[in-house]
């Protein structure tokens, strides 16, 4: 028998085998009425995704961040902090590596919730944070998410523009839990919204240079190769943000919450001037 035969007989061998203990493992596990039931799990980033909707949903008073939600706050701290590995970071499946934009929102979390900024769990998240590259290499999400407080520049965040949607089918191309993300995101992003944090709360130690922004290499970084569909989207998204800056506003009327000339403005949006929303 060849090399390459026996290699083929053993990974059939080991399918097989892996498929008869999934099959059993089911069998065992199912309900006498016939269905199965577990318990649902995720990563850290759901709490930490709770920890800034309660920043959203209830900013600081004069600088002091107080929310009616303390108590299912602490609990998810507590859930947050039960889950960080031995080095510091935190993943986003069980036995799985460090994961940077999970730790980065852990860390934000974990700080919003007033834990200490020389506790050792928050320090070496911190240093693991830095190790992997720093704020700036945190993913897209996370970017947007927190220029929405400030915490990084807007400027640096990927545009995704509302009128995507109007291309036909290409939102559909994406799987519906990205689509769940990307299209409220979208919407949140023509308004550009800003919400404040409690008072000195900020994350500058998580940038490389030193916490300076303005030394920092906050931009994605391109292919090496001159075509590729990452380098569209790089080229695409400045071409987006030059366009944001010089479309015209978004008038938009509403009956609550409105300055005294009856609306308020926002920043203009590729295809702003085709379009009015009355919320």
């Amino acid at each position: 028998m060849t090399p390459k035969l026996q290699v083929a007989g053993t990974l059939v061998d080991g399918a097989s085998q892996a498929a008869l203990k999934a099959s059993a493992h089911f069998t065992s596990t199912q309900i006498e009425q016939g269905y199965w039931r577990a318990e649902l799990t995720a990563d850290t980033t759901l709490e930490s995704d709770y920890i800034l909707l309660q920043l959203w949903l209830h900013p600081p008073e004069n600088g002091v961040w107080n929310p009616p939600t303390r108590p299912l706050i602490a609990k998810a701290v507590q859930s947050i902090l039960a889950r960080q590995l031995p080095d510091g970071a935190f993943n986003i499946y069980p036995q799985g590596p460090a994961d940077l934009s999970a730790t980065v929102k852990a860390y934000f979390a974990l700080k919003l919730a007033g834990l200490d900024y020389n506790d050792l769990r928050l320090t070496r998240a911190r240093e693991r944070i830095l190790a992997l590259g720093g704020i700036q290499a945190a993913n897209s999400y996370v970017k947007v998410n927190l220029s929405l407080f400030d915490l990084f520049p807007r400027s640096h965040a990927p545009s995704i523009p509302p009128e995507m949607v109007l291309f036909g089918n290409f939102i559909y191309e994406m799987s519906s839990w990205t689509r769940a993300i990307v299209i409220p995101l979208a919407i949140v992003h023509a308004f550009n919204p800003r919400r404040p944090v409690p008072a000195g709360f900020n994350l500058q130690e998580l940038f490389i240079a030193d916490g300076n922004i303005a030394d920092s290499n906050m931009g994605f970084l391109p292919d090496r190769a001159s075509f590729t569909w990452r380098n569209v989207f790089l080229r695409l998204d400045i071409f987006l943000k030059v366009w944001e800056k010089t479309a015209p506003s978004l008038s938009v009327s509403g009956p609550s919450a409105r300055p005294k000339n009856g609306c308020w403005s926002t920043r203009g949006t590729p295809m702003a001037w085709l379009r009015s929303i009355r919320p």
